[in-house]
């Protein structure tokens, strides 16, 4: 698991380790989309988007009849037997998108394939701008016996429009990747298993993590003091997000009345010194819509994060305001939660795990055992998978971050 990571000494008792900018150790791309030669189609439309790329000069935008589907057919020729993870680039135009079918083949009637379908309603992705989608080779379905020892020499990508509507999409290398994991450790709300347990257990282990914050309540009932809050970010252990004024839904809200409720937790957040994170935003129940998305872009907000269970958010990312996250519930067994950190470090991918309170026998859904907690922490320790708060998965976005690991 250390292959993709160097190591240098930085001073101090401890090793800093350098995670590469995106966690991409290296990439291999098997389709450019620089030109829309050589690709051939049944019906739509296909043209050059030297506007809208994310490799090389352009990328290649899809047009489909009204209501209806088509799809393009070019030779990639590749081995794909020892790939893991492979990503793929999708710029929408409107929300007219339905799916995109990719499918790999040996054969050049595609008789037998491996195909994955990009339902971007089902992932919370209908929305103008870039889409980039990680899939495991796990994630494919196998039609006619194909075999990933075959080298694949046909990739065709079908493109699907809602009913009655025109989809226009670009689309951007599909590319092979290795890529460096991590888990972010995410708390909402600021429950007073936040400081209790979590804090000096992770703070013991070296395990970083960030703590969403309703600054409203900070100090009321069982949740988080100030002084507590300070001291949990001041130790390095804990950044601390933007969970809003109040844990009220911003749904139905007009954009100025969003835009104040992320600003007032913003300016409380700030006016503690504790600036790491307050611009990166979990919202309350993990609702949002076109509303909150406007007031986040015009508050200046980073990064958003809903409470949808899909734990791929992957780097370069092209969907800031809607990341997903893998939320942990009180019928969640410890066997489970340390499924997902394995198949987070076997696929190279980041995985954020959300908690809310941690408690010795959880009653309800927003509950988790302590001891599964600690146990969780040590797991991820024993396995050496890193872990990074929500700051720097900004950081990552755009550049090296250099982390001591313990």
């Amino acid at each position: 698991m250390n292959r993709a990571i160097k190591m240098a000494m930085l001073g101090g008792n401890y090793p800093n380790y350098l995670l590469p900018s995106k966690l991409i150790t290296s990439e291999t791309v098997y389709a450019d989309f620089e030109t829309t030669v050589g690709l051939s189609n049944s019906g739509g439309t296909l043209a050059n988007d030297t506007t809208n790329f994310v490799h090389g000069t352009q990328s290649v935008k899809y047009t489909t009849p009204s209501g209806s589907s088509f799809y393009s057919v070019q030779t990639i020729n590749k081995n794909l037997a020892n790939d893991k993870s492979f990503r793929f680039c999708i710029y929408q135009y409107d929300n007219n998108l339905s799916y995109v079918d990719i499918q790999l083949s040996s054969v050049t009637n595609i008789s037998k394939r491996f195909a994955y379908v990009f339902y971007p309603s089902a992932m919370n992705a209908i929305r103008p701008g870039w889409t980039f989608i990680n899939i495991d080779k796990a994630d494919f379905s196998n039609f006619g016996g194909e075999d990933w020892s075959n080298t694949m020499i046909r990739m065709n990508v079908t493109i699907g429009a809602a009913a009655g509507q025109v989809a226009e999409v670009s689309l951007d290398k599909f590319s092979v990747v290795s890529a460096e994991p991590a888990v972010m450790i995410m708390f909402d709300d600021g429950a007073q298993g936040l400081y209790n347990v979590a804090y000096p257990y992770m703070k013991q282990k070296k395990v970083v993590g960030t703590a969403y914050i309703i600054s409203s309540i900070v100090g009321t009932g069982i949740n988080i003091t100030e002084p507590q809050l300070v001291e949990i970010c001041n130790s390095g252990t804990f950044v601390a997000g933007n969970h809003l004024d109040n844990g009220d839904t911003l749904i139905g809200l007009s954009q100025a009345d969003v835009q104040t409720k992320l600003a007032t937790c913003k300016s409380y957040l700030d006016g503690l010194g504790l600036t790491a994170a307050s611009g990166h935003v979990a919202y309350p129940g993990g609702a949002y819509d076109a509303t909150v998305i406007a007031a986040m872009t015009a508050e200046n907000m980073i990064t958003g994060r809903t409470t949808n269970n899909r734990y791929r958010p992957i780097l370069p990312y092209g969907e800031a305001y809607q990341i997903q996250n893998q939320s942990v519930v009180n019928t969640d067994s410890l066997a489970t939660v340390k499924g997902w950190i394995d198949a987070a470090a076997a696929q190279d991918e980041i995985l954020p795990l959300l908690f809310h309170d941690l408690v010795e026998t959880p009653t309800i859904g927003t509950q988790w055992n302590i001891s599964d907690f600690k146990a969780v922490i040590d797991y991820i320790r024993q396995v050496n998978i890193r872990t990074i708060t929500i700051a720097d998965y900004q950081t990552l976005a755009s550049s090296e971050l250099r982390i001591k690991h313990y």
